[in-house]
């Protein structure tokens, strides 16, 4: 009894925990944002790292997640938004949850 008892106020507390500690997002980025946030992230990224500047010239297309945003306790969870660049031009949206 006592191991149970033991076990649904952890349970609660974990519940409880996640439901403060984790964001709410009351919407999501407008695609204006995003842009902006997106292109200022590969800026600082290609200026600051050569090896990806080199990769980056190379690639057909890049997938960039400006933020993600992590929280857990007892389980885990990341979530971020980004967008496929090819070039100047955005060929896509996308959202990444674990």
């Amino acid at each position: 009894m006592n191991k149970r008892i033991i076990f649904l106020a952890t349970t609660l507390a974990t519940v409880v925990t996640a439901a403060v500690v984790m964001p709410t997002y009351a919407s999501a980025e407008s695609p204006a944002e995003l842009n902006n946030t997106s292109s200022a992230a590969i800026e600082m990224l290609l200026g600051s790292n050569p090896a990806a500047a080199a990769v980056a010239k190379k690639a057909r297309a890049v997938l960039v997640f400006p933020s993600i945003v992590k929280a857990g306790f007892v389980f885990g969870a990341a979530y971020g938004e980004g967008e496929l660049k090819q070039g100047a031009t955005v060929d896509g949206y996308y959202n990444s949850f674990t």
